[in-house]
């Protein structure tokens, strides 16, 4: 794919424009991984008003505020890496200077695959890995413990930038979506998973098969670990009928004196009133968010 020069005189950068470029940037404590689209080659593309453009041209702009005529090399030698503090500018001679030092010259058929060193981002060993130009090149990582550690705490990041841990002691109420019944959820490897266990894992590792998280705070978006214990499905049960917070006992119970009841007394008697004058079971149902069926049982108890 063709890249352009871009002329940020004539076109400058909107706020909407910088923030859609460092959304998809995510910062460690070394590189800057562009997780937007690539190039073949490794390097991280995006679009601005209608024009591709390299990403980390883009972020050396961004930061520095002027942009260059000249290469900007990798010292990190990471393609996707948009951190300034890793991008030199030089001339064509000093980029291929450094491409041929860091061993990513090819040889042979574009085709050919390459042995190239790399640094490990997780514990900064030096490995060689196998590259090819017409396959993307993954985060450096050395070994699948480093990957597994790397990924963990990336989804760590990730899950406690919706949690708001202001007050350690209180709840840690979570930030994205709800459950219906007031759990927090978070999309994981393609499948819902329940916000409060997800804490639990990432704090005090897996859960044992069959086991529930409770919480002592009664509070179902609450994540803070401190707040969650493991336990039975009957422990969980016990501790929710203790609090009230299941149906069974609240069988036989009318109007306010059920909490989970829609209605108060003086509604529901205003519902009888209403048809004694004339009101039909639908228009009732209508103006108070019910079914006819509910509408029809209050008005015959």
């Amino acid at each position: 794919m063709k890249t352009t020069s871009y002329d940020f005189a004539t076109n400058p950068l909107t706020e909407t424009d910088q923030q859609r470029f460092w959304a998809k940037v995510q910062k460690t404590n070394t590189c800057w991984l562009w997780v937007g689209a690539c190039m073949m080659n490794g390097y991280g593309l995006l679009t601005i008003h209608g024009k591709n453009m390299l990403a980390h041209r883009m972020a050396y702009y961004l930061i520095n505020g002027v942009m260059t005529e000249k290469y900007l090399c990798h010292s990190c030698d990471v393609r996707n890496c948009v951190n300034p503090a890793h991008l030199t500018p030089g001339t064509q001679h000093d980029n291929m200077k450094n491409i041929y030092q860091s061993g990513r010259k090819w040889h042979g058929k574009p085709s050919d695959e390459q042995k190239v060193q790399r640094t490990c981002l997780n514990c900064s060993s030096i490995f060689m890995r196998t590259v090819t130009i017409h396959r993307k090149e993954l985060e450096p990582l050395c070994s699948p413990n480093c990957r597994k550690e790397w990924n963990r705490r990336d989804i760590a990041e990730q899950f406690w930038s919706h949690v708001d841990r202001s007050n350690p002691d209180s709840c840690w109420n979570w930030q994205g979506r709800l459950h219906r019944n007031g759990y927090g959820q978070i999309g994981f490897r393609s499948r819902d998973r329940l916000a409060h266990r997800f804490a639990w894992r990432l704090v005090y590792g897996n859960i044992p098969p069959g086991l529930h998280i409770l919480h002592s705070c009664d509070n179902p978006s609450c994540v803070n670990p401190t707040h969650l214990s493991i336990g039975t499905r009957s422990e969980n049960m016990q501790d929710a009928s203790r609090k009230g917070r299941t149906y069974a006992p609240m069988r036989g119970l009318k109007g306010e004196l059920n909490p989970f009841s829609k209605l108060t007394n003086l509604q529901r008697q205003e519902i009888r009133d209403r048809h004694a004058q004339g009101e039909s079971y639908g228009m009732l149902a209508k103006a108070y968010g019910l079914g006819k069926t509910t509408i029809a049982r209050i008005i015959k108890s």
